[in-house]
C-alpha cells in the first residue's frame, strides 16, 4: 500500500468517525432536550393542577357541598356575606340527610324544593360542575390521573358509596340519580376513571 492510499484510508476513516461522533452528539443533545422538555411540561402540569385545586377548594359552594357530603348533619351558611344582611333569618342551614334526599330529587318528583332545597341544589350544581372539570383536564392531558387522585379520591369514594361517612344508601343513590338526570357526565366519567361505577 502506498502513502497515498494510506492517507486516503485515514481520511475516510476520520470522516466516518466524525460522522459517527456527530450522530452520537445529536442523539445526546436530542435526549437532553427531550428530558428538559418533559421536565418543563411536568412542572407546568403541576402548577396548573395546584392552581385548579386551590380554586376548587376555595370555592365557597364547593366547601359547602363537601361539608354536606362529609357530615350527616351540620350547620352551614347558605349565602355569601354580601347577601347576609338582606336575608337575615335564612342565612344558616342545619341540614340533614332528609334535606339532601329532597334536594336530590328531580322536578318530576318534587314540585317545590323550598328556599333551602333550592339553595342546596345550587350548591351541588356548583360542586359537580367544578368536579367534572377535572375529567376535561385529564382528557386534554393538562393533568395526570396519578397527580389528581390524591386530591379527589376522598370525595369520589363518598359519591361512589365506597366511603359513605354516615350517608345512607338512599342518599347516595339519590345523588347518583341527580348526577344522572341533570347529566353531570364528566363527573360520571371521572368516577369511572378511578374505577368507581354509579
Amino acid at each position: 500500500m502506498d502513502s497515498t492510499s494510506i492517507c486516503y484510508q485515514i481520511t475516510n476513516d476520520a470522516d466516518l468517525i466524525l460522522k459517527i461522533l456527530g450522530l452520537l452528539g445529536g442523539i445526546i443533545v436530542f435526549t437532553i432536550g427531550s428530558s428538559q422538555y418533559k421536565t418543563a411540561q411536568r412542572w407546568k402540569q403541576s402548577e396548573f393542577l395546584a392552581k385548579e385545586m386551590n380554586d376548587f377548594n376555595n370555592n365557597v359552594d364547593v366547601m359547602r357541598a363537601m361539608v354536606m357530603l362529609d357530615w350527616t348533619q351540620a350547620e352551614i351558611f347558605l349565602y355569601e356575606e354580601e347577601r347576609l344582611n338582606e336575608l337575615k333569618d335564612k342565612t344558616e342551614l342545619s341540614f340533614d340527610n332528609g334535606m339532601l334526599l329532597k334536594a336530590f330529587s328531580d322536578h318530576n318528583t318534587v314540585k317545590d324544593f323550598g328556599d333551602e332545597g333550592f339553595r342546596i341544589r345550587q350548591i351541588f350544581d356548583t360542586f359537580l360542575y367544578e368536579l367534572g372539570k377535572f375529567q376535561i383536564y385529564l382528557d386534554n392531558d393538562l393533568i395526570t390521573k396519578m397527580d389528581l387522585k390524591k386530591h379527589v379520591i376522598y370525595w369520589l369514594n363518598i359519591i361512589g358509596g365506597n366511603d359513605n361517612k354516615g350517608k345512607s344508601e338512599e342518599v347516595i343513590k339519590a345523588l347518583w340519580h341527580y348526577i344522572d338526570v341533570y347529566q353531570y357526565n364528566t363527573v360520571k366519567r371521572l368516577l369511572r376513571t378511578y374505577g368507581i361505577k354509579i
